[in-house]
């Protein structure tokens, strides 16, 4: 297994790959093509039927679509600057388990897919799990086509450039009623692996989390010329919020980052005009991110209010906290026989806890050595991706294969 991995992973890492080892495939673009295309030739190479769904989706069938379909598989884009293997390990794994089977004679008692959702990260156009959850119904089809990437492009002219239909965006409930089982394998992000020297582990829960666009609007001015006094100055706002986002963060219970800001007229000698920043927030309990969101914005606010700057705050995306399903994950633990396997929560957004609400849904880490994601120097070796990979086909193996069992 670690050999057929090893060598899918090698292909699609060749994808967007920058000359500093980063890698840069948002959504939409040339990279993100190839890294779709890539997909495609697998399914061609295995014989599994390839479809593009209405949100841009990538489905590849063993058995043909059809009811009660177990199915894996994760994202393709990538953050900018990211690293090899956030969203490709599942990807990957789903490809390299299917083929294992495939060799085994056996056919499905029920269809099996791989999937690619469509831009996860978000990064482009700032909606993660995009694909997820047009597909759900979580998103509004309408206010997503209107959304640009900042560079005058619109998610609409995005698609209709990809040669996908914009106006057919939105919830998918045929689709979606034939999953019974989705298992996403995934990078961890973050260290308990590494630091408990386990391969891999299961999740069991994601932290609620959530991202807001915070726009402060002050008078433009001459750098020069402007006494201190009368200025208006949207910058001094932004510092305090982006120290104020680290104020109300802790360990365990809150994560806060703001790691985008964008400045008009971004001058070195001129007052700014406006500041956009984006929160990025998640915590360990709905009630908590509400509460650090309030407080975050209360200080916000008094911070904005000797400089006369406007404020204006925008919610781009909600997550609410979302637990796996208990009996698929011991099941899934079960496979792994005497291999210890822990079992872990994470206050990363993904499109298994998207699909959690609809279907049997769990998730199998595997360890990140360096504990850093979106990033190069995340890192993962290929004997815990076999590890995982292997326990997927097992997975694969009781639920869609064999004669099913009780409670499986």
């Amino acid at each position: 297994m670690e050999t057929r991995f090893g060598s899918l992973f090698a292909e699609l890492a060749e994808i967007g790959r920058r000359p500093d080892g980063s890698y840069d495939r948002k959504a939409w673009t040339p990279e993100d093509a190839s890294a779709r295309q890539w997909f495609q030739s697998q399914a061609s190479r295995l014989g599994l039927a390839c479809e593009v769904d209405r949100n841009g989706n990538l489905w590849a069938w063993w058995g043909g679509p059809g009811a009660k379909a177990v199915v894996t598989g994760s994202h393709l884009d990538t953050v900018v600057g990211g690293g090899a293997f956030d969203g490709a390990v599942g990807v990957v794994a789903g490809f390299a388990a299917l083929e294992h089977l495939m060799r085994l004679n056996r056919p499905p008692r029920r269809p099996i897919a791989v999937v690619a959702f469509a831009d996860e990260e978000g990064a482009r156009f700032g909606v993660p799990t995009f694909g997820s959850r047009l597909m759900m119904g979580q998103l509004e089809p309408a206010a997503v086509r209107r959304r640009d990437d900042g560079h005058s492009t619109t998610v609409e002219e995005a698609l209709r450039a990809a040669s996908l239909d914009p106006d057919a965006l939105g919830a998918d409930e045929a689709r979606v009623n034939r999953i019974d089982t989705f298992i996403e394998v995934h990078i961890e992000q973050g260290t308990d692996l590494a630091h408990a020297d386990y391969p891999i582990g299961l999740a069991e829960s994601v932290w609620p989390h959530g991202r807001w666009r915070l726009s402060l609007a002050g008078s433009p001015n001459h750098a020069g010329t402007a006494r201190m006094r009368d200025r208006h100055d949207p910058m001094l706002v932004a510092a305090s919020g982006i120290l104020g986002a680290r104020q109300i963060a802790s360990d365990d219970a809150v994560f806060a980052t703001v790691g985008k800001v964008a400045i008009k007229p971004n001058s070195a000698n001129s007052i700014a005009e406006s500041v956009d920043l984006w929160l990025d927030l998640r915590a360990s309990s709905d009630v908590i991110l509400d509460a650090a969101l309030e407080e975050w914005m209360a200080a916000v606010r008094k911070a904005a209010q000797p400089h006369t700057v406007d404020l204006n705050l925008t919610c781009e995306s909600r997550s609410l906290g979302v637990g796996f399903d208990r009996g698929l994950r011991e099941a899934i633990r079960e496979l792994a026989g005497h291999r210890p396997v822990p079992t872990l929560s994470t206050a990363a957004g993904h499109d298994a806890a998207v699909l959690a609400s609809s279907c049997r849904t769990a998730m199998i880490f595997v360890r990140n050595h360096t504990g850093i994601n979106h990033a190069r120097a995340e890192a993962a070796t290929l004997e815990d991706c076999a590890v995982a990979t292997d326990l997927l086909a097992a997975a694969f193996l009781r639920l869609a294969i064999d004669e099913p069992a009780e409670g499986v």
